[in-house]
């Protein structure tokens, strides 16, 4: 690869990872997750039992909103003494949290060595606790959120990480949508002349197909339809297909009424 081209994607990787932050900033409680999802069940839309997911969300809107990270970090300690949640969803849940501590730093206090140390914190868990699809899903986030503090010799190949490891999520369970947001995210915010936006509408469309989550356990996680919904809207809009647009927002509004 030629120094010029190196340079330019490198370029590249800096505005992906800086636009997914500032979507990230407006997108507290949609970017992981929402409060409150229906559950589809064989074909049926009833009012979903609360999960663990609506709890963790309401702490970090609650963080962002009134300015105070404490509310992390209580809720991180809270997670490691509760005997009832089982120790994967402890750790997964962990480095949930200090994902959001990140941008919390990275948004709020607009501290960027302080959002390196926590997405690093949170790349590190994730790491030593790959066990299922979740866990890489929330993995391949986490680094991905990291491109913007790399030098420019190790961004050139994170990129291919966060894509590998969403793959890695889904050849562990094909109907993960939180591993397709991923993706989704990625080749959205990629430019268009190394292949931004090609794949948006196909994993798009796929992915809406998929349940929110398949997995019925309370502290299982519930984040990145809303977002895909978005994204998919989004690029339709971009690429001046109304009708098609229109027709996402419907089915995202009928999903997501609340």
């Amino acid at each position: 690869m030629s120094l010029k081209l190196r340079l330019i994607l490198t370029t590249a990787l800096v505005f992906v990872a800086l636009t997914i932050s500032a979507e990230s900033k407006t997108r507290v409680s949609d970017f992981l997750g929402i409060a409150k999802h229906r559950n589809l069940d064989a074909g049926v839309t009833t009012e979903a039992k609360t999960y663990f997911q609506t709890e963790i969300d309401k702490t970090t809107k609650r963080a962002f909103s009134e300015k105070n990270k404490s509310y992390l970090e209580n809720k991180i300690k809270a997670i490691e003494s509760d005997n009832k949640i089982p120790q994967p969803y402890k750790a997964y849940w962990k480095t949930y949290l200090l994902y959001y501590t990140a941008l919390y730093y990275k948004d709020v206090v607009k501290d960027d060595n302080k959002a390196e140390e926590f997405i690093e914190k949170a790349i590190a868990n994730a790491k030593s606790n790959l066990a299922n699809s979740e866990d890489y899903a929330l993995y391949a986030t986490c680094v991905s959120y990291s491109i913007q503090f790399a030098s420019r010799i190790k961004m050139l190949g994170m990129s291919d990480k966060v894509k590998a490891l969403a793959e890695k999520s889904l050849q562990l369970d094909a109907n993960n949508v939180r591993a397709y947001c991923v993706l989704i995210q990625l080749n959205y915010f990629t430019p268009k002349f190394f292949g931004g936006m090609s794949k948006v509408e196909s994993l798009g469309l796929e992915a809406i197909k998929l349940p929110i989550q398949s997995d019925n356990n309370m502290y299982a996680p519930r984040w990145g339809k809303y977002t895909v919904y978005d994204l998919v809207y989004k690029y339709y809009k971009s690429s001046n297909k109304t009708a098609e647009a229109n027709k996402v927002k419907t089915a995202q509004k009928q999903e997501f009424p609340n």
